[in-house]
């Protein structure tokens, strides 16, 4: 789902995990603490009443989404499977 998001440009609130983490950057700001529902309700009305902070979410998501592209993606397998059977 974190792909697709991305590579919709749909802004995201995601648990800090590592997983995540590693696909939007330790800058991004939506993210909230596994199980810290206290903090993702704040996040959600951060979404819902600042416009600034949801197109600061968007905007940074539609950096990434050049990542999901399909041409890019079948050029890394490519890559690694190379690297994999030399």
């Amino acid at each position: 789902m974190l792909s697709e998001a991305i590579a919709a440009s749909v802004p995201i609130l995601a648990s800090r995990i590592d997983g995540n983490v590693g696909v939007l950057g330790a800058g991004y700001s939506g993210y909230f603490d596994v199980g810290d529902t206290a903090q993702l309700l704040r996040l959600l009305l951060r979404a819902e009443n600042s416009p600034g902070y949801l197109a600061e979410l968007k905007a940074w998501c539609s950096r990434l989404a050049p990542l999901t592209y399909p041409a890019r993606e079948e050029q890394a397998w490519s890559k690694l499977i190379g690297e994999l059977c030399n």
